[in-house]
């Protein structure tokens, strides 16, 4: 059901990763974003290694100081190539401005298509309309020895969420996991282990709409200045997966 593809990370026994070499990077599980579409996620968030966008090794990876060679906040821009510059620079402040890797314009990651950000409006009816909603999702979670992550459990998921994950349960659940990712501001990474920060595809007037969550609350919705450097989970249409 879906594209199988050589994945562009290597994991080794002592990662205790159930990822491989090949693997599709989606989650199996089906999470509703509106009262009619559903979407599969990605197993972890997107990063840009100079080159190529690829994803992260672990879903609890996100880079924690600025690495041209490994960039894991995007500006909110209307061009890729803008998304991951070392500054902010091709002047998108309309309201009317289309998100980068929307899903009007959907990337290639890979060798995986179709591959977008999800909306504000689309996160909120995850994590709040969707039957069963509360039960879905938990933040301060830890995983590993990561804490304060966001859990996402899909929509027929039927055991209650815990406060604790090892990798090798979160993947074998298909658990969405969101990292605290913090923000990047120019050259420098802020708030990387206490809050979560995921730009949505959604302008805001000259700003533009982010997820945020912390180890005290959230999630919740809110503005973000477009020249933040925030995380982006990406996820693809259950019907482009058929």
């Amino acid at each position: 059901k879906g594209n199988t593809v050589v994945a562009t990370y290597k994991v080794s026994q002592a990662d205790n990763v159930v990822f491989e070499e090949d693997v599709d990077p989606i989650l199996p599980g089906v999470f509703s974003v509106s009262a009619t579409k559903k979407v599969n996620f990605t197993k972890s968030n997107l990063y840009r290694d100079g080159s190529d966008f690829r994803f992260e090794t672990k879903p609890t990876d996100c880079p924690t100081t600025w690495d041209a060679n490994h960039v894991g906040h995007f500006y909110w821009t209307k061009t890729a190539a803008a998304s991951y510059a070392v500054s902010y620079s091709d002047g998108t402040t309309a309201g009317t401005d289309v998100f980068w890797c929307g899903e009007s314009n959907k990337l290639v990651v890979g060798g995986t298509s179709g591959l977008y950000a999800l909306t504000e409006t689309e996160w909120s009816y995850l994590l709040n309309t969707r039957a069963n909603a509360s039960d879905l999702k938990k933040r301060g979670v830890t995983v590993d020895d990561v804490a304060n992550c966001l859990i996402i459990a899909p929509d027929d998921y039927g055991i209650a969420l815990k406060t604790s994950y090892t990798l090798a349960e979160l993947n074998a659940a298909g658990l969405v996991c969101l990292p605290p990712t913090g923000n990047r501001g120019s050259s420098g990474v802020n708030f990387s282990t206490t809050t979560g920060q995921y730009f949505t595809a959604s302008p805001y007037g000259a700003d533009a709409k982010r997820l945020y969550f912390s180890n005290t609350s959230g999630p919740t919705f809110d503005s973000a200045n477009r020249n933040w450097g925030l995380a982006l989970r990406l996820v693809k249409t259950v019907e482009e997966l058929i």
